[in-house]
């Protein structure tokens, strides 16, 4: 864990001379940092902050920046443009199929979301007993990618 805290800081950069998408994702993810360890409850209402599931979590974040999203995965999967996986920067929203989507297609493929936090981590939430957390892209996440969005520009 301290290896990934570690990352996370490296991720949350000094803000001088940044430019503006950049600014705003450091701000997102310190605002994600203060929500470390809120618990998951899926449906969770939006403009609480007491619970979040995955697409309330990062509706939440980027209303912090004024920028609206949403309210599920699948609607948020719609908005920016197409990023490919190689070409991740911080604030980019990473959709992700889930077993009970694997499926299914279109949009009903896409069942979680995530903000990329960089250095190969997200932050997200996802599972009662866990909730908002930190975790490595790489390995069973990076498997179940289905798309990229850039809305931070």
């Amino acid at each position: 864990m301290e290896q990934v805290v570690a990352a996370w800081n490296q991720a949350v950069k000094d803000s001088n001379s940044m430019p503006a998408w950049q600014q705003k994702a450091d701000n997102m993810l310190v605002a994600a940092s203060n929500y470390l360890g809120t618990p998951y409850v899926f449906g969770s209402k939006v403009g609480q902050t007491a619970s979040f599931d995955c697409s309330s979590f990062t509706k939440f974040l980027f209303a912090q920046e004024h920028i609206k999203l949403p309210r599920s995965s699948r609607e948020q999967s719609l908005l920016g443009t197409d990023v490919p996986l190689s070409d991740l920067r911080q604030g980019d929203l990473i959709f992700f199929t889930t077993p009970a989507r694997s499926k299914k297609e279109g949009l009903d493929h896409i069942g979680h979301v995530a903000i990329y936090a960089g250095d190969g981590l997200i932050v997200h939430t996802f599972r009662p007993g866990i909730g908002v957390t930190i975790s490595e892209l790489n390995g069973s996440w990076k498997k179940r990618v289905v798309e990229v969005r850039r809305v931070l520009v």
